[in-house]
């Protein structure tokens, strides 16, 4: 006989190895143990889902601000707007054109993609665009505007 067959017999009975399985208290912890690791799993996921989503929105509403400011530059008569997304109806775009003044040779172009429910700013972007100012040209010593001949109308027949 061997030395240890009597903590054997002990455990898993006479039989030797015919009772084997786990005990209640290696069950409750291996249950514990999965339990633990499936939660933190889970709120991994949600996590990530919510940070997609966020992503998501964001690279939407700077290339609806980036847009908004690219109308602006084509247009320069535009001074404000406020409009709703096309696609999202969560979210809110404000462009505003802040004039240049008598010292500034800029106009500042903003916009800014709002949330509706929150009211929170998404995404803010602003530009300068160069003002030209002419130089006022003297009138003609005849009267006339600058550019047109002293002669009077001439008009082809």
């Amino acid at each position: 006989m061997w030395p240890g067959k009597a903590a054997v017999m002990q455990r898993y009975g006479p039989g030797g190895g015919s009772n084997r399985g786990f005990t209640l208290l290696e069950v409750l912890l291996a249950a514990a143990i999965l339990a633990t690791a499936a939660t933190t799993l889970v709120a991994i996921h949600i996590h990530s889902v919510r940070q997609a989503t966020h992503s998501r929105e964001l690279s939407y509403a700077t290339s609806a601000a980036r847009n908004a400011l690219a109308e602006a530059l084509a247009n320069p008569d535009q001074q404000s707007a406020v409009g709703d997304l096309p696609q999202r109806a969560n979210l809110r775009i404000t462009f505003e054109m802040q004039p240049a003044g008598d010292q500034l040779l800029t106009d500042t172009l903003a916009a800014r993609v709002e949330d509706k429910a929150g009211g929170e700013t998404v995404c803010q972007m602003q530009t300068r665009r160069a003002v030209y100012i002419q130089p006022e040209e003297p009138a003609d010593e005849a009267g006339g505007q600058p550019g047109e001949e002293a002669g009077g109308d001439a008009q082809e027949q």
